[in-house]
């Protein structure tokens, strides 16, 4: 992996870290990737941004710091090193600031240089000017601190170093870091300053650049991020020799940064956030449909298994329950049919005979249709079987009983519209009801008697 002079991680709980830790621009690498990057982070709502940085170009700076602005996220800045020259306009962009108790703030006038005409110069002259001036007034509301003295701290020979309790007391900081030593001044970044303050080298003298190297960058960028996120996504079986071995090189890189993906993938799996993270991570649209494709194919077998296992769990066969499911759009409009029946007080065998009438005469019936038509109805009128049942188990073993109530009398019978007294006559009232609209009501009054 190229070395570079920042790096940008988001962690586990919606949260991000950025470091910048060398010279803005170096190595190649333009502010454009450092922006790329930043911009993958999308919904994070805090950012810690570590800076040890003794500056770099004014496009590149002002196009980061406006960036960091633009961020919905919460920035907080610890400085643990130094924020020279245009790392100390970067640092602005953070709500709060930190500085470790010898870390440095380094404010000077923008330099640079320009050849060609007089024109040329002119031009070069004036935009210096105007970052020049967007810098004080940054560096003006930040602190508090009128014009003339902003532009005096700038102007020093030297520039101004501001040491931990100068940066605070000066409002450059708003607290110490207590507990940590801040990182050594790297003598290679020399050559960018005109001259340097002896106190600079000697405030980590103790921190010995060539004993405690720079960490390396973190092993994932934001980009390697997002592809590891969308191959997790795919089945395993979809991907092909060359994405298998990715993978496995990006969870190992993704271990070695201490990094767990899980979180990350939980969000990305809606099916939009599928596309789009497959998408951002360079795969092909035919490898995405591919991909969702077998994600659908197998919910899709899970979900009728499911149905299947319900279905013959309710006493259907194995044929019986293929049958429903293949034909889910009229078994479900032959159970509204059958409800519809019941509503009306027609009993079981009224509903079949009712169903089978309406049948069409060209339609070929099979064994299986009479035992269908049982399930369908069995279904259907559980609810008034339960409350037998409850009824049975309330201690009514030998029901017997008189009339039925609601004008329902047994045929033949003459007898008073009163409910059962005893368990002989509401047997005998059952037997004798015509529908279940009766045996509901006699039910219901025997009940009702038996709390009087």
């Amino acid at each position: 992996m190229p070395r570079t002079w920042f790096n940008i991680a988001r962690n586990s709980d919606a949260s991000a870290s950025i470091d910048i830790f060398d010279e803005i621009g170096a190595y190649g690498v333009s502010a454009k990737q450092f922006i790329t990057d930043l911009r993958a982070l999308k919904d994070v709502s805090k950012i810690t941004l570590k800076i040890d940085c003794p500056g770099g170009d004014c496009n590149d700076g002002f196009t980061i710091f406006d960036a960091l602005k633009a961020s919905k996220a919460v920035i907080t800045a610890d400085i643990i090193g130094c924020a020279a020259s245009m790392a100390s306009v970067i640092m602005l962009a953070a709500s709060k600031i930190r500085i470790a108790e010898n870390g440095r703030v380094m404010i000077h006038r923008v330099t640079g240089g320009a050849h060609g005409s007089a024109d040329d110069l002119d031009a070069a002259a004036k935009v210096t000017k105007q970052f020049e001036d967007r810098i004080v007034k940054l560096y003006m509301a930040r602190t508090g601190a009128d014009e003339a003295t902003i532009r005096d701290y700038m102007k020093a020979e030297l520039g101004t170093w501001f040491f931990g309790t100068e940066a605070v007391a000066a409002k450059f900081a708003d607290e110490l870091i207590t507990g940590i030593q801040a990182r050594a001044f790297q003598p290679r970044w020399a050559k960018l300053f005109k001259m340097l303050p002896a106190a600079l080298f000697d405030s980590a003298a103790t921190v010995n650049p060539e004993d405690k190297p720079e960490p390396e960058p973190m092993k994932l960028t934001a980009e390697n991020k997002t592809r590891l996120i969308a191959l997790l996504l795919i089945a395993t079986a979809s991907l092909n020799a060359d994405e298998k071995t990715e993978l496995s090189n990006l969870q190992t890189d993704a271990k070695a940064d201490g990094y767990d993906p899980t979180e990350d993938v939980k969000v990305a799996k809606s099916l939009e956030g599928r596309k789009a993270t497959m998408k951002k991570a360079g795969l092909t649209d035919a490898q995405i449909t591919a991909a969702l494709k077998v994600e659908v194919d197998e919910a899709a077998k899970a979900a009728l298994q499911k149905k299947k296992d319900a279905l013959k769990a309710s006493g259907l066969t194995d044929k019986q329950a293929e049958k429903v499911l293949a034909n889910s759009a009229t078994a479900s409009a032959q159970e509204a049919k059958i409800q519809k029946l019941k509503d009306a007080g027609l009993s079981d065998a009224e509903i079949k005979a009712a169903l089978k009438t309406g049948k069409s005469d060209t339609e070929d019936g099979d064994d299986d249709s009479d035992d269908e038509m049982d399930a369908a109805i069995a279904r259907v009128t559980q609810p008034l079987r339960d409350e037998i049942t409850a009824l049975k188990q309330m201690g009514l073993k030998n029901l017997g009983g008189g009339p039925p109530l609601n004008g329902a009398k047994p045929p033949g019978d003459g007898g008073e519209e009163t409910p059962p007294t005893n368990e002989a006559e509401l047997k005998t009232a059952l037997a004798k009801c015509k529908d279940h609209t009766e045996k509901r009501a006699l039910i219901a009054a025997f009940d009702k008697s038996k709390k009087a």
